[in-house]
């Protein structure tokens, strides 16, 4: 499968066989044009219409916004309800993490987290390979944090998500303090990378891609 990041938390997954779920699209303060990545499947996290769009999608895509069970011709999405706050939701709202089972491989997304997660989701999550997490702190987990999630969650491969770079500061601050503390981190000089069963352990534990800076 092709990952590649948009933005903060805003990710294309395409599969083996050119099916495409698209996570958390921005709002137009970020002009990614739906219309030309043609999703068959968009996730929100957090569903906020100052922060993701809502746009007028195809009828045959699904749209998902709030935690169940979902099953499509080619993947399983699994959402969970948790907090983007330490305080039940009061200051930050709620925020959904989702788990995708796609191409014999378990994909965790945690949104816009901003709490640590309970033994019993922990369990429900479950088995991880490829973790996308929260470091910029403000609005999410911090680095610090996120790093001490990443170790309950363990899963293969992590890349962090929702951080400070040259094309959004939205109110984060830079990786610098989750890197730190993970080991083999393998930084790739492009948006997107391509990961399956078979080479998932030749993948750094850690990976930092670049933002796309236009679609």
């Amino acid at each position: 499968m092709d990952i590649t990041w948009l933005c903060n938390s805003t990710f294309l997954i395409k599969n083996s066989m050119g099916k495409r779920i698209l996570i958390d699209p921005l709002n137009r303060l970020f002009s990614h044009n739906i219309d030309t990545i043609k999703p068959n499947i968009i996730t929100i996290s957090n569903f906020s219409p100052g922060v993701f769009t809502m746009p007028n999608i195809d009828p045959s895509t699904t749209l998902i916004t709030s935690s169940g069970e979902y099953i499509t011709d080619f993947c399983k999405v699994i959402g969970y309800d948790t907090f983007s706050d330490h305080f039940k939701g009061a200051k930050r709202g709620n925020n959904i993490i989702y788990v995708y089972e796609i191409d014999n491989l378990r994909l965790c997304h945690l949104g816009y987290l901003g709490e640590d997660l309970s033994d019993d989701v922990l369990k429900k999550i479950g088995y991880v390979d490829i973790l996308f997490i929260p470091v910029g702190g403000h609005i999410n987990l911090n680095g610090i944090e996120a790093f001490n999630l990443y170790k309950k969650i363990n899963p293969k491969v992590v890349i962090p998500m929702n951080y400070k770079h040259s094309l959004s500061s939205f109110l984060f601050n830079g990786p610098q303090d989750f890197l730190l503390l993970t080991k083999n981190s393998y930084k790739i000089k492009a948006d997107s990378f391509n990961i399956s069963k078979d080479t998932i352990l030749q993948t750094g534990s850690s990976v930092v891609l670049k933002p796309v800076k236009e679609i």
